[in-house]
């Protein structure tokens, strides 16, 4: 077993203390959880009695209906079920926890059973649905910025690697993986990747190596005392001694292994310590003495029907009582060799199937990902070309636009006297036009620009952007007797500073150039939290909008007022809505003509 599953347990928990507060505590909700406490902390030393505190808190859990203690509880059996060796009994329990977490949208809970469901698949060889579950949970840990969970799905993510077959992909993922853990200074994280990285090196054929990492994986369980990482840390020791040949190193590392897989529970394992016992004795000539050692696997393995493990134990058998001249027990043995094989190979042959299957799907996805990448690049490199140009073409005409106000207003003020009505006129006309043309290209710009600050990760202050909103629009708001109200604590969301500021300075100018006459505008702002983003509001007392241009008014240069009664150039909302699309949000419009405007922006957290 190569550690895929990670229990959130507190190390330093005691045990007679959470039993003590167990027995005092009255409310029902909390001796719930500190069954589940309890169990976490004790599902590796005292798996029996981790599985009675499980059941007991997955018993009251149903008795008082508290969802979040089902799920906890599912997820825990299941745990301790796969630390034991009983894998499908595990998938079962980790199925129904799955079901309640997302029933209750328990996204924690649920990265982490998608992690404990990744690893089942893993173990059966069903690597596509492994990957997706384990892309799945990463993909919650990256959101939620969970570093300790995150090092655990590169870990797992490394262990598929090494299952396909892509031994550097593999170490890649564990040093990553080893690299969090260390900064976190998680020793028994650390030991983990150190094993696992062993088990790569094993694979390589590099023993020396292997076993430098298996003892700095020891050298931890056993500052820690963790029972179950130095059993496991024993055992691969053993199985590498005994590879080399050297029998009496392999025999103290694999009974000590034995030793403590007995006192944890853990039953593959243990199967596993004592066929190699009996091979190790069967080394030495000792066949009497392998043939127990073997005979104690076969139990176990028969009890947990670990097929790969029984037909080594049957062929074990077969060739001691052979050597001691027991050929009908030999002949037996090895007819159930046989036949174990024959349904090894059948379950081999359908996983061997589904192995290419999911082999297909990898390498699939892996080309969709680069030709995704490819096309990203080519769209960022459009886009770049399209800012410059936009840019450049805003900036040069506005040279000119500039030159033709300048001059209309020189050709005004000297030269007025030498023009009649119809050439004054004229002249007007020009300067006017040029004046527009200025803003109109200086809102172009803006908008070709907006939403193009990178927001990945950026989170912003609501509150500290409206008062630089306030500031920037001080004279404004003076000017025109505006009553802004802003709603206390404004929520934190994720994007940039500089794309909210633009957001709300456009839609609080947008409520002050759309008032009604002789009404001093109101405009308030306000929020309401949902669970994965936030609502915020944008209230005024103007003139309204009509219905059936709620979605036109956020196209390019749509005006739907004469220049003469509202001046801009009917790019600010657009503006608004592109910032918002690029920041995966929404911004929409509620009005009616006369009842002022809301205007609506979803962004999330």
């Amino acid at each position: 077993m190569k550690y895929p599953l990670k229990v959130d347990a507190v190390a330093n928990d005691n045990i007679a203390d959470l039993k003590t507060a167990l027995h005092l505590e009255e409310n029902k909700i909390n001796r719930i959880e500190l069954r589940i406490q309890l169990a976490e902390t004790l599902y590796k030393k005292e798996p029996q009695e981790a599985l009675c505190y499980a059941m007991e808190a997955l018993h009251l859990s149903c008795k008082q209906n508290f969802q979040g203690g089902i799920g906890d509880s599912y997820n825990l059996i299941g745990i301790i079920h796969w630390h034991q060796g009983s894998f499908k009994a595990a998938e079962e329990v980790f199925k129904k926890s799955l079901k309640v977490r997302r029933k209750i949208k328990d996204t924690p809970g649920m990265a982490k059973t998608y992690n404990c469901l990744g690893a089942i698949y893993l173990a059966y060889g069903v690597y596509a649905r492994s990957l997706d579950y384990f892309i799945k949970a990463l993909k919650i840990r990256e959101e939620l910025d969970q570093k300790t969970e995150l090092s655990d799905c590169c870990n797992n993510v490394g262990l598929l690697y090494e299952k396909l077959g892509d031994h550097d992909k593999s170490l890649e993922f564990h040093q990553r993986s080893l690299q969090i853990r260390e900064e976190l200074n998680n020793r028994s994280g650390i030991a983990y990747s150190y094993s696992n990285t062993g088990n790569i090196y094993k694979k390589k054929g590099e023993y020396g190596k292997a076993l430098d990492y298996y003892f700095k994986s020891l050298e931890i369980t056993k500052e820690i005392d963790d029972k179950y990482g130095m059993a496991h840390a024993y055992s691969l020791v053993g199985e590498i001694y005994s590879t080399l040949g050297d029998n009496k190193k392999a025999l103290i590392y694999l009974n000590n292994a034995l030793e403590l897989q007995s006192k944890v529970g853990d039953k593959a394992g243990k199967a596993k310590s004592l066929n190699r016992i009996g091979e190790v004795c069967a080394r030495e000539d000792k066949h009497e003495e392998a043939i127990k050692y073997y005979a104690r696997s076969l139990s176990i393995s028969k009890a947990t029907n670990y097929l790969p493990l029984l037909e080594s134990v049957y062929e074990n058998l077969a060739q001691a009582c052979y050597n001691i001249g027991h050929y009908k027990e030999a002949f037996e043995y090895q007819k159930k060799h046989g036949d174990t094989r024959a349904m090894l190979f059948n379950e081999e042959k359908i996983n061997t199937i589904t192995q290419i299957r999911s082999q297909y799907e990898y390498e699939k996805q892996t080309q969709e990902i680069e030709r995704l990448n490819r096309e990203q690049a080519i769209l960022q490199e459009a886009k770049s070309e399209l800012e410059l140009f936009a840019g450049k073409v805003a900036h040069d005409l506005k040279e000119p636009m500039r030159m033709m106000s300048s001059f209309g207003t020189l050709l005004q003020q000297n030269y007025s006297d030498q023009l009649d009505i119809n050439g004054q006129e004229y002249v007007g006309i020009i300067k006017n036009a040029g004046i527009h043309m200025q803003a109109l290209l200086s809102d172009l710009l803006e908008f070709a620009l907006s939403g193009n600050e990178h927001d990945g990760g950026k989170k912003t202050d609501l509150s500290d952007t409206m008062l630089l909103v306030r500031n920037s629009l001080r004279l404004r708001l003076e000017e025109n007797q505006v009553e802004l109200n802003i709603a206390d604590n404004m929520p934190t969301v994720r994007a940039s500073s500089a794309n909210m500021e633009q957001v709300f300075q456009n839609l609080i100018s947008n409520a002050i150039k759309f008032k009604k006459p002789d009404v001093a505008p109101v405009v308030n702002i306000s929020f309401t939290e949902k669970e994965k983003h936030y609502i915020i509001a944008v209230q005024d007392n103007g003139i309204g909008i009509a219905p059936k241009y709620k979605d036109e008014i956020f196209q390019v240069f749509t005006r739907l007022h004469s220049k003469k009664d509202y001046e801009g150039t009917g790019i600010g909302l657009a503006t608004c809505k592109k910032i918002i699309k690029t920041l995966n949000g929404k911004i929409w419009v509620e009005s009616e003509p006369g009842e002022g405007a809301t205007f609506y922006v979803k962004l999330m957290k």
